[in-house]
This record gives structure tokens, sequence and C-alpha cells, in this order.
């Protein structure tokens, strides 16, 4: 047999088993520098990497796609390092930082793997849930791989294959823009998009302990402090009406509904992106019936309200405290992170004595003051430990080295 025959069988031997090495758990792709590494994008989007700013501030680099004009916007990768048996790998989830950069985007981010129309027997299939990124800011995001009904096949039209099947034998990776109904062709887009920080992981490996929890931001000492500062002051303010003993079942109401509000914000913000008016809505039909039964249970009176004096307060917390608080903050939860938005709790009863006094005339102790200066403070430090997260280097992140590199 020729040298050349036997040289080109060899080659053509390998190939395969290089182009289908196994994912590794724990992978993590943090564009270091301002390589590009395997991804790749159409003509329309222009791949760069700024080589600073990403998920962990300066000198943190990251892929940075960009379109002018409406186009398919997104990128993909058929690296080796995600080509293979993820089920074999035991990877059930991916986590990845997204943000939206510059002018704020109508982009929802979708996640996709398999098997593309350039192979013999093409299955890809794309995440439900889609993605809105922060702006100007990064936000971590999970796709779930353990529930094939989250999953629409876009590419592929055998029979026989899976979710499953395509997991057990993914060549290719994307993230795009996308709206419903999912299909092959996406839905266009332009805009500024950051991504950084792709974790192939099982739920804990290479997971913080914060984000584990709810696979949401890091919780840093410096908003920490800024919480204990803006406590502290709300604690001045009404230091006069927590003096003496306090009942404890009272006590424990106020502490377990003040869970369950940030639970319920940490939840709205882990979960697929939902219209705030849609959640509001289901959230005061889910509660209407709860709040009345207790009520009757308790035997409050019921009148109905007739008189201006009881009707404009009742609208006022309809419209204002109800729909449109609640709603701007289902709005917020998709766009700032759950940390920034939790000092809005601090800041309601500071503008409502501060109204008091200057509409109302109440008098305010010199501890009012200060209480309002302290949580000022305390919003203000919250607001400089985002900005300097973004200009400060994280702990060195290194990308363990797969089968193919």
């Amino acid at each position: 047999m020729p040298h050349w025959i036997a040289l080109a069988t060899v080659v053509c031997l390998a190939w395969p088993r290089a182009a289908l090495a196994a994912p590794t758990l724990g992978f993590v792709e943090n564009w270091p520098g301002t390589t590009l590494s395997s991804w790749l994008s159409s003509l329309a989007v222009t791949r760069s990497n700024p080589g600073t700013g990403g998920f962990s501030g300066i000198g943190d680099g990251f892929l940075k796609l960009s379109a002018a004009a409406g186009t398919n916007f997104g990128a993909y990768s058929a690296g080796p390092e995600y080509a293979g048996d993820w089920t074999a790998a035991g990877i059930t989830q991916v986590r990845v930082q997204l943000s939206d950069l510059a002018t704020a985007n109508s982009l929802e981010i979708h996640f996709g793997l398999g098997r593309d129309v350039n192979t013999l027997s093409p299955d890809f299939w794309q995440y439900n849930i889609g993605f809105i990124p922060p702006l100007n800011a990064w936000g971590e995001y999970v796709v779930d791989l353990t529930t094939a009904t989250n999953w629409t096949r876009i590419i592929g039209t055998t029979p026989s294959a899976t979710f499953a099947s395509a997991l057990s034998d993914c060549q290719k990776i994307l993230l795009r823009h996308d709206l419903a109904p999912f299909m092959q062709s996406p839905d266009l887009a332009s805009g500024d998009l950051g991504i950084d920080h792709l974790l192939l992981t099982n739920g804990t490996l290479g997971v913080e302990p914060p984000a584990h929890a709810f696979g949401l931001e890091r919780v840093t000492p410096l908003k920490l402090a800024a919480a204990g500062v803006a406590f502290a002051g709300i604690a001045a303010i009404f230091h006069d009406q927590i003096q003496g003993a306090i009942p404890v079942l009272p006590f424990f109401a106020v502490l377990a509904a003040a869970t369950a509000g940030s639970l319920g914000t940490v939840l709205l913000k882990r979960g697929p992106h939902q219209s705030p008016f849609c959640a509001n809505a289901w959230g005061a039909l889910v509660g209407l019936p709860l709040c009345l039964g207790a009520s009757f249970a308790l035997g409050e009176p019921h009148p109905l309200p007739r008189t201006a004096g009881a009707l404009i307060p009742l609208l006022y917390l309809t419209l204002a405290g109800s729909v449109g608080a609640y709603v701007l903050v289902a709005w917020l939860v998709q766009r700032w992170p759950v940390t920034r938005i939790s000092f809005i709790a601090v800041l309601i009863p500071l503008i409502a004595i501060l109204l008091g006094w200057m509409v109302r005339g109440e008098r305010l102790p010199a501890a009012s003051f200060a209480g309002s200066a302290l949580v000022v403070a305390g919003v203000g430090l919250a607001i400089a430990g985002d900005r300097l997260r973004a200009r400060t280097p994280g702990p060195p992140r290194v990308k363990p080295v797969s089968a193919g590199e």
C-alpha cells in the first residue's frame, strides 16, 4: 500500500474522533485576551473581543456581537470543546453571562444545540425560554438540559430523533435572537450583545454558592455593606416606633411577608421571561381568594366604598400602588440585577416620610433626617459597588483544556 494512502486512511479515521471529542464538565469559555475562540457568525454580524469590560471587569475579554441592520443576529461554535456526548459528560446545565451593550436593543437570546444542516442527519434544537440581557450590565442565565419539553426542534425531519439524541451527539451550539414561533430562520435583529463566561455544568461544578442558590448574580461584600447602611437608616427613622416589647406573631408575620416578597422577585428573575402585565395579573388572581378568605376568617368588616374619601385612596392604591408599582418592578426585574432592585424597598419609607414632611407639614425628629441620610448613603454605596464591579477585575478564571485543543 502506498504511503500516502496509509496516511490518508489514518487521517480519515482520526478526524471524526477529533471532531467529536467529548465535551468537558466544568468547561468555561471566557474568551481570554482578545481571542474569538471557535465562535463564528453570519457576515452581517461583526465579531470582536474588546479584551476588557467582561463579566470580571478590567482585563476580562468577552465576545461582542454587533449588527447595524436587521439580520440573523447571533453566533455559533462547532469547536471540539462542545462536540460530543453531553449526556455521558454529565452536563445538565449551560450558564452564560449576557449583556445588552450601548443602547437598549429588543433582544431575546435563545440557546441551541445539536447537528445542523451540514450533517448527514440534521437534528438541531432551540431552548424555548429566551433571555433578555440587562442594559450595560452582566446577567447570568441558565439553560436547563433536563426537560425536553422546554426545547423546540428547528432543524431535522427524522421521526426517531429526539432531544436526548441531540444531546448525545452534539456537533454545534449557538446563541441567537429569536421570537416564537421558533423555526430554522430566526427573527431579524440588530444591536450590540456581549457574551461571556459560558459554563458547561451539572448545576454544581463551577457554580459559585450565591449563584448556585438561584442562578443569579453574585452578592459582593460592598453591596452587603450598602444594605447594612441602608437598613441602619431605616432603623433610625422608625426607632421610636419599635421601642419596647414587640409582639412575636406580628413580628414574624412582617418578616415572612418581606421574605416572601423578596423571594418572589428572585423567582421572577430566575424563571423565563414574562410580560410584566401578565405576571402581575396572575399574581393578583391567585392572591385574591387567599386574601379574601383570610379576611373573612379574621372577621374583618367589608363595607363598600361610597364616598370620595374612600374611593380616591382605593383607586390610587389600585392603579399606582398595585398595577403601576408591581408592573414596573416586574419590568425592571428583566433588565436590572435583583440586588439593585432590592434597594427600592428602603427608598419607599424614605419617600413617604419626606412627602409627609413637605405636603402635610409633619414634624420630623432629627433621627429621621439622620436615618434618611443613611438610606441615601446606602443606596449610593450600592450604585458605587455596581460601577466598581464593572471596572475591577475579578479572580482569574482558568479555562480547562479539553480533548482536541
